[in-house]
């Protein structure tokens, strides 16, 4: 839907890093490079090298461009060249080319600052962008600057972080080289699915990867300006979102402890010393569970995005006594993950008053599609649909509903319609169809107690309803929604009240939970016929799952289906035959002490199987639960996750609330909605959590859950 690049802001992004390098901007402060290096006849791209306040020196600066060579495969080096002693660099117009079809960017490895030694634990990088969008003619790459430093590393590694590797075959000497790229079915500039033959789909996780990384950091400027290399406030594309930039200057400064210093490593984790030196203590804190210690700073950058829960208060503790980029938190968050938020009130003139999101979905651009009200329960007067780009611009708010005023469930099919059904027994329960370019509600058809929504590859709907009244899960075709009462084209028994989800396997299984009572109870419509040609002609099979309060269901690529209740993860796998596999139950308390979810809400998988939900309750909290290598579902290790909004240098913890519906995007990054309260006002929010996630495809309906697009 919305062809991602930076071309189409390219005049308003020059104007904001004009305005930020000339401290003309108001809570930005000014340039940290002192006087830029003007342009040159005849030089290719410049810009300036910080480590904190100082410049690093005799560093080894390259231009990279990106392949499509799986994730992290080799990248191509375009250029080299050695920062100078105020930390700036250019390289020389050799006839070089950058491929349109890929993304530039700035590594830099080694150097030191101040009076330090060489550090050759300097490992930072810095995005540019589209190649065919800012380095296909001269005067474009002259016109090119880039600003790389802790905060422009943090951002990569955090957008990016399931696209980078780095080759540490030459790391003793500061040889790093580091790769970024993706496979060509999630390198594409838009992604899209093509239904002239069977379903083909390609992705575009590493075209919004470079741009979630451009708007968290002003990094990058393409007027001959350089960047004020700060932390945004709000993305470019929306000024009305929130960016943690105390967060974000946080983590830069724990960076910062390392790159200005004379180096150091861990060698033995389990025998390292702590203090032996700023670069060893990082990465010693760094270390991933059960993996090797980072032996530089993007290094450990990326497995703060990675692991966010590991060792905070202690690589808190890291930051130097006088910080330098600010302003920085006063006291350590709950973790390290980074998100940013949108309000749902400020989508447009229809919106003032949408301030509880309800639901969520992405289509097969990584674009989201909310479901909003004025407020919940029998208290609501509006309900609309809103569009957001995946580059964080509003695509569109719905005209306001007065009618459908009990909104469930959001869905997006193959052919990226939006599908929402509005929860009532009444005439105006319904299964809903909106249109995807403007939010308008086009066609629907009666259906009281209409909750759970999905679609499959065939581009048929399903719903289940949250009724005791029979047909719990029912199918409808496209064509069939022209308004009305539709008979459904598959139907089942009842099985008991309140199917509020649904969620489809890659073999067309149906799944639901039922919530009613005190014994949740997973619920399936098993695919009798083929993958390729499903048939429903069996009834709805049920299994308790000896606990309540719990909403979702998560499959993964492997056909398991989990679902998280109240303190428990159960999980019952394949095919609709509800076999258990050494069902059990562990609380939070055994593995996370600060893991707590009574109410667990939507449930997905990423692309490397770990599984994410969100919780229906005042913590604000999301989970995620890495199952056990060994096999066993029920093994693993459970985290608990809290996005930062910074409010006087603390993360304001009331600030979310009530998490709903969750998806996740190509990037690896995480969606979901919730509720908010800001000095006692509600708040609609949605946020994008980066860095945790592993990308998988965004848009259900393909039927591809928990695969990574390859």
């Amino acid at each position: 839907m919305n062809l991602l690049n930076f071309r189409h802001c390219r005049d308003g992004f020059a104007v904001l890093a004009l305005l930020l390098g000339a401290g003309l901007l108001s809570g930005c402060g000014a340039n940290i490079a002192g006087t830029p290096q003007g342009a040159l006849p005849g030089i290719a791209i410049h810009g300036n090298v910080h480590g904190g306040v100082y410049p690093i020196q005799d560093a080894t600066v390259r231009l990279m461009e990106t392949q499509s060579n799986g994730y992290g495969g080799p990248a191509k080096q375009l250029l080299q060249t050695t920062s100078d002693s105020n930390g700036y660099f250019t390289f020389p117009d050799t006839g070089w080319s950058c491929d349109a079809n890929q993304f530039a960017y700035i590594t830099v490895t080694s150097g030191h600052t101040a009076s330090n030694n060489t550090n050759n634990n300097v490992g930072q990088i810095g995005v540019i962008g589209n190649c065919g969008q800012f380095l296909s003619t001269q005067s474009e790459i002259d016109n090119v600057q880039v600003f790389v430093s802790e905060l422009s590393t943090i951002a990569a590694a955090y957008a990016l972080r399931s696209f980078i590797t780095v080759d540490d075959t030459q790391a003793a000497t500061g040889g790093q080289i580091i790769n970024i790229s993706a496979p060509a079915n999630n390198n594409a500039p838009s992604g899209v699915c093509s239904f002239t033959g069977p379903t083909s789909c390609v992705a575009a996780g590493l075209a919004h990867a470079f741009q979630n990384a451009y708007n968290m950091v002003d990094s990058v400027n393409f007027s001959n300006v350089l960047p004020s290399g700060q932390a945004r406030n709000t993305p470019p594309t929306n000024r009305f979102a929130y960016i943690p930039q105390a967060m974000i200057n946080t983590l830069g400064n724990i960076l910062q402890s390392c790159v200005d210093s004379s180096g150091g490593v861990v060698g033995t984790y389990s025998s390292y010393t702590p203090g032996t030196s700023r670069c060893g203590d990082l990465f010693w804190l760094t270390t991933p569970p059960g993996g090797a210690s980072p032996t530089d700073t993007l290094e450990a950058a990326l497995s703060m995005a990675q692991y966010p829960t590991n060792n905070v208060t202690s690589l808190f503790a890291l930051q130097p006594r006088a910080v330098f980029f600010n302003p920085t938190l006063s006291q350590a968050p709950h973790d390290l993950s980074l998100s940013v938020f949108y309000l749902t009130e400020t989508f447009g003139q229809y919106t003032g008053n949408l301030t509880f999101p309800v639901g969520l979905a992405l289509d097969s651009n990584d674009d989201a599609f909310v479901l909003a009200t004025s407020a919940l329960g029998s208290s609501n007067t509006e309900t609309a649909v809103l569009g957001l780009s995946t580059n964080g611009a509003v695509l569109f708010a719905g005209p306001v509903s007065t009618t459908y005023l009990h909104p469930a469930g959001i869905a997006t099919d193959a052919l990226d319609n939006i599908w929402f059904t509005n929860d009532s027994a009444g005439t105006s329960g319904a299964l809903l169809k909106a249109d995807p370019a403007t939010g308008v509600i086009t066609t629907g058809t009666l259906l009281p107690g209409a909750a759970g929504v999905a679609a499959d590859k065939f581009n048929n709907v399903w719903v289940s309803l949250d009724s005791t009244s029979a047909n719990s899960i029912q199918e409808f075709t496209n064509a069939s929604l022209s308004g009305g009462t539709v008979t459904p084209t598959a139907q089942s028994n009842v099985l008991g009240a309140s199917l509020m989800s649904l969620s489809l396997d890659g073999a067309g299984d149906v799944w639901a939970v039922n919530a009613s009572g005190s014994n949740a109870a997973a619920v399936v419509l098993p695919n009798t016929g083929s993958a390729a040609v499903p048939g429903y002609t069996g009834s709805l099979s049920s299994q308790t799952l000896n606990a309540g309060g719990g909403f979702g269901i998560a499959a993964n690529a492997a056909g398991e289906v989990y679902f998280p209740l109240s303190n428990q993860v159960n999980d019952s796998i394949y095919n609709g035959n509800l076999t258990t596999n050494n069902q059990g139950t562990f609380t939070g308390s055994s593995q996370d002490a600060t893991a707590k979810y009574n109410t667990p809400n939507q449930a997905q998988v990423d692309g490397a199987g770990n599984i994410f939900w969100t919780d229906l309750e005042p913590s604000g909290q999301v989970f995620q639960f890495v199952p056990s290598s060994t096999g066993n579902m029920n093994q693993g290790s459970l985290y608990s996750l809290l996005p930062c909004y910074p409010n006087s240098g603390v993360c304001y913890v009331p600030a979310v609330a009530n998490g709903r519906s969750m998806q996740i995007d190509s990037t690896g990054a995480l969606w979901y909605v919730a509720d908010a309260t800001f000095a006692g006002n509600p708040i609609g929010v949605i946020i994008q959590t980066f860095g945790v996630g592993t990308p998988t495809w965004p848009q259900l309906s393909l039927q591809q859950p928990g695969v990574k697009p390859q």
